[in-house]
Formats: C-alpha cells, sequence, structure tokens
C-alpha cells in the first residue's frame, strides 16, 4: 500500500528526514510530507524469563519526503549512467523523458503515460525497448 502511496505522489525514492540526511541529502524548506504506514513494534521483558521480547501493537503514520524535494548529494541511482540507445532520441524528440531510477528487483523499468517518461532501472537495451 506504501509503494502506491508513494506511485501516486509522482516519485520512486521517499524517505524520512533523518534517512534523507543519512545519505547527505536536506529536504528543502516549505516542502510537504508524503505520509507511509510503519509498524508500531515495542519490546517489553518478560517477568518469567527475563528476556527481552518484541511485539508489533500496531501501525502509525510517519512523514517521508520525495527524493524530488530535497537537495544535497546525488545518490547512487542518480549517477547511473543510461547509454546511448538507438531512438532515444525520438522518444525526447516525442516529449518522453528517459530517466534512471533505482532497481528493485521486481521490475527493471516501466512507462507512464501521464507523466510521458520511461523510467529505467538498468542500462539493457531490451527494457528500453520493451
Amino acid at each position: 500500500m506504501n509503494r502506491t502511496v508513494i506511485f501516486i505522489s509522482g516519485t520512486q525514492d521517499a524517505r524520512g528526514y533523518r534517512q534523507w540526511k543519512q545519505v547527505g541529502r536536506y529536504v528543502k524548506k516549505g516542502e510537504k510530507a508524503i505520509y507511509i504506514l510503519v509498524p508500531r513494534i515495542t519490546k517489553t521483558i518478560d517477568d518469567k524469563t527475563g528476556e527481552e521480547e518484541t511485539m508489533l501493537e500496531g501501525f502509525m503514520c510517519r512523514p517521508v519526503f520525495r527524493v524530488e524535494d530535497t537537495d544535497g548529494d546525488s545518490l547512487e541511482y542518480e549517477q547511473v549512467e543510461l547509454p546511448d540507445f538507438p531512438l532515444i532520441e525520438r522518444a525526447k524528440e516525442w516529449g518522453i523523458a528517459v530517466k534512471a531510477i533505482p532497481g528493485n528487483y521486481r521490475y527493471w523499468g516501466c512507462y507512464s503515460l501521464t507523466r510521458k517518461q520511461i523510467s529505467l532501472a538498468t542500462d539493457e537495451e531490451a527494457v528500453f525497448f520493451h
């Protein structure tokens, strides 16, 4: 469900404030957060055994920010150089942007009709033509 919220928000990468800080990026002033559900896990000590137990109590909302709402160091997937595929210039002539995205191993690329954008998580030519 969180992936759907992120996709509808128009991004492929959204992280919390501290997570962006860890990779050398900061959230731009005035940007609005997207809220996702995260598990609420508590730790308790069992009276009988004295061992620490973790328990899922439920879920809560946490703010995350889109990569487009941050500035700072470039990310690993932003440094990926897409090769000069045949017909990539034709896509640009048609107003279709081609950009690199982080790979999630569920898919290697996609096309968004509403955004007019080809997103590639690999430099394989077959994915671009697919």
